[in-house]
């Protein structure tokens, strides 16, 4: 296994008025660790993943999952 340390993701993450542009902090082929930011109003299409895993680190949002939505306070 290789080891990925990220010591402050406000330095990895961005922010744009055209969208989402996703980082990669991680990916060996199995497991794949993403970071997006979004600005207000901004939202990701739907997509389907095998397992995800969602950790909202600031602000707040809603996802749908399975049709529901989800709120998150953040």
């Amino acid at each position: 296994m290789i080891a990925s340390i990220v010591s402050d993701w406000t330095d990895k993450v961005v922010f744009s008025e055209a969208g989402p542009q996703p980082q990669t902090l991680f990916d060996d082929g199995q497991l794949k660790v993403v970071l997006a930011g979004l600005q207000p109003g901004q939202s990701i299409p739907q997509h389907s993943e095998g397992r995800s895993v969602f950790h909202f680190l600031e602000g707040r949002g809603v996802m749908t999952v399975d049709g529901q939505p989800v709120e998150d306070a953040g």
